[in-house]
């Protein structure tokens, strides 16, 4: 009688045991999974962030050239003539024609975005400029991309981030930040009254004041390297449960047959 109660009670310890074994091996198994995706979501970060700040660094220095008169004054003559022997008279015609020019390479904004575009070293990454009521429109944000603007603004954030369902990435976003050097361009006539609220180029100025923000750099990352890197590590545990699993249950009848030799002796 003993005996029979001895193998009900192993049986129920057995079970117990592949139950419990079952749960906190699920639970142990989402752990992983977040934390995976959440360390990997962070370096993701801050690869965009060291990325943006060199851009940053970029636009500062060559602004700081241009407020020390680096740069020779004749290439903005230079281009002024060139715009007007094309006759651009719209902002597109303008912005078009000022590309071909010397001086639009002296732009700060241009110079930074120009290195982060040669930053982007595959297709798993995308550099972008955006901005609210661009003058170039390659450079207007996207729905996804004035909410993040906007929520920035609101709450007076110098970085954003967030994950993107629909394209499937980390959009990551580093705020620009207007300097007085900016606001030849995109300030008031106060600013450039030679312009008379118009830029040097012809462009009607945007009235913007230094120390406002104004778009963000952005670094748009595939999340599917990462997807991989988590899939592969579900894969990795799924195996070593099942394997755990395995073992329990063969394990059941050596156990059965070790305790029948006991009660035949």
């Amino acid at each position: 009688m003993s005996n029979k109660l001895d193998k009900r009670m192993i049986i129920k310890m057995i079970s117990v045991s592949i139950i419990m074994l079952l749960v906190s091996y699920s639970a142990i198994f989402m752990l992983v999974k977040q934390v995976v995706e959440k360390e990997s979501q962070k370096n993701m970060v801050q690869k965009a962030r060291a990325l943006t700040v060199q851009i940053e660094h970029v636009r500062h220095y060559i602004s700081n050239m241009v407020a020390d008169d680096v740069f020779d004054p004749g290439l903005l003559v230079e281009a002024q003539k060139y715009i007007k022997r094309k006759d651009a008279k719209s902002k597109e015609e303008i912005i078009k024609i000022a590309r071909l020019t010397r001086f639009y390479r002296t732009i700060p904004i241009v110079s930074s975005w120009t290195i982060g575009q040669g930053r982007s070293p595959d297709s798993l990454h995308q550099f972008r400029v955006v901005r609210i009521g661009a003058r170039n429109q390659k450079h207007e944000a996207l729905p996804t991309e004035r909410e993040m603007l906007e929520h920035m603004v609101k709450e007076d954030l110098d970085e954003h981030w967030i994950i993107d369902k629909e394209s499937n990435s980390l959009r990551y976003m580093k705020a620009i930040i207007m300097k007085k050097e900016c606001l030849i361009c995109h300030g008031t006539e106060e600013d450039y009254p030679a312009g008379k609220g118009y830029d040097p180029l012809g462009i009607k100025m945007e009235g913007w004041a230094e120390g406002e923000q104004r778009g963000a750099f952005e670094i748009i990352s595939d999340l599917k390297p990462l997807q991989e890197t988590v899939r592969k590590v579900q894969y990795d545990m799924i195996g070593i449960g099942v394997l755990m699993v395995l073992i329990l249950v063969f394990s059941v009848p050596v156990w059965f047959r070790m305790l029948q030799s006991k009660d035949d002796q």
